[in-house]
């Protein structure tokens, strides 16, 4: 995997929902030891970003890198991201 010194690189990131966007030309970075937060109100593409990061989601237009590599990438970057939202949204007989 490349090297880089940024953990998070999101370039241009546009996600949409047929006509909808939920997400428009967003640009950001995050390097390691870093804390970034996305704050917006409801709708405004928190999770979408952040389902875009993790790689369970495809951009409709831009491009994304974690920890150097592509965050569909099964081997070397999903088993190294997680993410927890503020609700718990799990079964409650799990």
């Amino acid at each position: 995997m490349p090297t880089t010194s940024n953990t998070v690189e999101v370039q241009n990131l546009t996600s949409r929902y047929g006509s909808f966007t939920a997400v428009e030309d967003l640009t950001f970075h995050v390097r390691a030891g870093e804390l970034y937060a996305l704050l917006g109100t409801n709708g405004a593409g928190k999770t979408t970003t952040l389902e875009t990061i993790e790689g369970h989601r495809s951009p409709t237009e831009g491009a994304i890198t974690v920890l150097g590599g592509a965050p569909t990438d099964r081997t070397a970057v999903r088993p190294r991201v997680g993410m927890m939202l503020q609700e718990r949204n799990l079964s409650t007989f799990l």
